[in-house]
């Protein structure tokens, strides 16, 4: 008899939780300063004319979000970059890059230990929907006219951050980051979806679903799982002399645990993978010469 009540009150507690519906949601409190710190690891893969190639880059960064205001269910949050940095492979060698490089020499280093003197603002829902965007627009000209850097360096630094640091680039990743909630009251097992444009050096469509997987006191657990695809563009890029047009296509899968009072992402981990080939030209309005095969897997793990 006590083994029958002991199960039934197993039963009964395991249908409690499948029956808790829980509101996903931001709760943040005013004045306070929140944190994401991000590892990327991207390894590409690219056959050209025959020969593999392969590079990875490693960036990390730590962010800081300043809740200044709220009113009516939107945050006001002054955002700031604490610290950068990145490290890339190739079989020419390997290079690094930080912000916390005492009296960097080398022009990367001095734009990120230049970038954390700068701030933004972000206007977002409890549902983490990005409002509106403030003081992003310039800041590589902004952080590039605080520095003593050559006209040269100052070309290529614009050209190869933008896709990194540019306004469209860093909403773009905030919304991917932050846009994960539901906008209704959920239960363990429940599925929404959310769709975005990610602009990097070209667009890519990203569907992805949701599913609550598990709810604790402190944390409630999100699994998700999506497509990306490059979208479909006659534009040509201007990348390392020649023009490029990426055509890509693949999956993204990340476990999501958010703090259960404050709905801030406590820990995430996802892995995106795309495949394909890249388009070259040699001129603007000349022929495709070359379609380079490429696979890249992206490896991301945040936490507070």
């Amino acid at each position: 008899m006590k083994k029958v009540l002991f199960l039934l009150g197993i039963f009964l507690i395991s249908l409690s939780t499948f029956a808790q519906k829980v509101n996903l949601e931001l709760n943040l409190e005013k004045g306070k300063t929140y944190y994401q710190n991000s590892e990327i690891t991207t390894n590409i893969s690219q056959n050209v004319q025959g020969t593999e190639i392969k590079i990875d880059v490693i960036a990390s960064t730590k962010m800081a979000y300043k809740v200044i205001d709220e009113a009516k269910g939107i945050y006001s949050i002054e955002c700031s970059f604490d610290n950068l940095s990145s490290e890339i492979k190739t079989p020419q060698g390997n290079v690094t890059f930080s912000s916390e490089t005492e009296n960097p020499i080398d022009p990367n280093s001095k734009f990120y230990n230049l970038l954390k003197k700068e701030s933004f603002q972000i206007q977002i829902s409890k549902k983490g929907k990005i409002i509106s965007v403030n003081n992003l627009e310039g800041i590589i000209d902004r952080v590039l006219g605080k520095g003593e850097f050559t006209e040269i360096e100052k070309s290529t630094l614009k050209s190869s951050l933008e896709s990194n640091f540019g306004k469209d680039q860093i909403k773009g990743n905030l919304q991917l980051s932050l846009g994960i909630y539901p906008e209704n009251k959920t239960r363990k097992g429940d599925s929404w979806s959310k769709s975005q444009v990610l602009k990097t050096t070209s667009d890519i469509d990203i569907n992805i679903t949701y599913t609550l997987a598990n709810i604790t006191k402190e944390l409630n657990t999100i699994d998700a799982k999506g497509e990306l695809k490059t979208a479909e563009s006659d534009e040509f890029i201007l990348s390392s002399g020649v023009f490029v047009r990426p055509n890509l296509a693949g999956t993204y899968e990340a476990t999501i645990k958010l703090d259960a009072k404050t709905g801030w992402v406590s820990e995430m981990t996802a892995v995106q993978k795309l495949s394909g080939e890249t388009d070259v030209k040699y001129t603007k309005d000349g022929e495709i010469v070359m379609k380079i095969p490429i696979t890249t897997t992206t490896n991301s793990k945040v936490t507070e």
